[in-house]
């Protein structure tokens, strides 16, 4: 069984209970001997021996009783006993059922009483061969599909003035080819949706385009993109609105079952189409990507570094430790860090942080983001941002991440699917023709008997990019259905 980016599934061929599934016991006996006649004793008849019991053949019949030998009687010599008549023939053993071995078949029945023999013994009961049916080699199967966990990314996309030098030429342009070419080759492995964001001061602060998340997404994702080029007035970066708002909102209404992300492609030269100072918006998107992970959603950073902004750096490291759950520290100004007290009696006079303060419930001096004395050290990736190839391995390393290691054998067609985790050294995992070893560290394991993880090295070269084809080779014996 095969995992494949279109469909993207996983075919797993079981083989069930024989009764549901049709798997043939044609189970094989062995005929029962015959039972063997007794003398005669005193003239009283014997009955013949009982036929053996035969699952295949009838039962032979029994011999007949030797005549029995006169005794002295008071009246006179007594006769010859009559000889026994022939045992009735054993009735056929019942064909052995269904299953991993064929069914013992009954005892052959008894022969009649004879004239002048001793009764004859029942015929033992023919033993059974294993049925050649009930191996996994030639049991029909039942062929069954289970998704892995699908991520969705979300790949939020700056349009602003700053990424342009001219109507063709600057980083939007190299920026779009690249994540392009990661979005078409994850195809059918990740749900990919698009929002391409700038606004106008004095006019519509944000303006923004967006292709939903959906999977094999692509043809859409690249018709809105390609058909987006600068913008013909002075382009502004209202992150912080984009993502408390419509970001937030698709990445709830995706429908997938796999964790959901957001890809925030930046050069950090954000605000809130009022051109003034970077402090506050950093603040401001820090938090909004701080809610994003409080809903469940993480963020990754690929950040195109502004030489316009002393903050650029700084605020790449907020964004990256906001969107994976780290501490947050706080931007510095020639080498000091800003106190949060400080951020708050800066920002208090801009509205476009007030309105995003108050709506997080922000009260008295303290900031909206939430910060420690020291951040994490979550990955930021900051690619020469004129150099495609580089973007493409940024992006790539990051969707890449994501790419589910998972699998769900839940809810299979309506069924649930369980493996025999005792059995597991029957299984196989393959991944591009290579077996995957069973282990917890850097192979496959069973976190659950209907979740199949593969952990360590063998999730990491699961993750690239090249890496489509997965199959899972458990035997009939190994699954159990309910």
């Amino acid at each position: 069984m095969s995992y494949r980016p279109s469909p993207v599934s996983a075919a797993m061929l079981v083989c069930g209970l024989a009764a549901s599934l049709g798997c043939a016991g044609a189970g094989k006996s062995i005929a029962g001997a015959a039972g063997s006649a007794g003398p005669g004793s005193g003239g009283t008849a014997s009955p013949g021996t009982a036929g053996a019991a035969n699952p295949g053949s009838a039962g032979s019949g029994g011999t007949t009783g030797t005549a029995g030998t006169s005794a002295s009687g008071a009246a006179g010599t007594s006769a010859p006993g009559t000889a026994g008549s022939s045992g009735t023939a054993g009735g056929a053993g019942a064909a052995g059922a269904a299953g991993a071995s064929g069914g013992a078949g009954s005892a052959g029945i008894a022969g009649s009483a004879g004239r002048g023999g001793t009764s004859g013994t029942t015929g033992a009961g023919g033993s059974i061969d294993p049925g050649d049916a009930g191996t996994d080699t030639v049991c029909q199967m039942a062929a069954y599909t289970f998704e892995p966990k699908i991520p969705t990314v979300y790949v939020l996309v700056d349009r602003s003035g700053s990424e342009f030098t001219s109507d063709t030429m600057g980083i939007y342009f190299t920026l779009r080819s690249a994540a392009l070419e990661v979005i078409q080759q994850l195809q059918g492995e990740v749900r990919f949706g698009l929002g391409v964001f700038t606004g106008q001061a004095g006019a519509t602060c944000v303006m923004y385009t967006s292709v939903a998340t959906d999977l094999n997404n692509y043809a859409k994702i690249a018709a809105a993109y390609n058909g987006l080029g600068r913008p013909q007035f002075k382009a502004e970066t209202p992150a912080a609105q984009i993502i408390t708002g419509t970001v937030k909102a698709a990445l709830k209404a995706d429908t997938g079952a796999g964790q959901k992300y957001m890809l925030f492609v930046t050069d950090t030269e954000t605000d809130y189409c009022d051109d003034g100072d970077q402090l506050c918006p950093i603040d401001s998107v820090a938090y909004a990507i701080q809610d994003l992970y409080a809903s469940g959603f993480g963020t990754f950073i690929v950040g195109l570094p502004s030489d316009q902004s002393s903050y650029a750096m700084d605020a790449l490291k907020a964004f990256a430790n906001a969107g994976v759950g780290q501490p947050v520290a706080p931007p510095a100004q020639n080498g000091t860090p800003w106190s949060p007290t400080a951020i708050a009696g800066q920002c208090q006079g801009r509205a476009g942080w007030k309105s995003i303060w108050t709506a997080a419930g922000r009260t008295g001096t303290a900031p909206t983001a939430t910060y420690s004395t020291a951040g994490g050290n979550a990955a930021i990736y900051t690619p020469d941002p004129m150099n495609r190839t580089a973007l493409v391995n940024a992006i790539s390393a990051v969707v890449a991440g994501v790419k589910s290691c998972t699998f769900d054998l839940s809810d299979v067609g309506g069924k649930s699917i369980k493996v025999d985790t005792s059995k597991l050294a029957q299984a196989r995992v393959i991944v591009e023709g290579t077996d995957v070893p069973q282990g917890d560290t850097n192979g496959w394991s069973m976190a659950s008997p209907t979740q199949l993880v593969l952990n360590g090295t063998a999730c990491t070269s699961w993750r690239m990019p090249d890496k489509k084809n997965i199959d899972f080779r458990f035997p009939c014996s190994t699954i159990i259905f309910e």
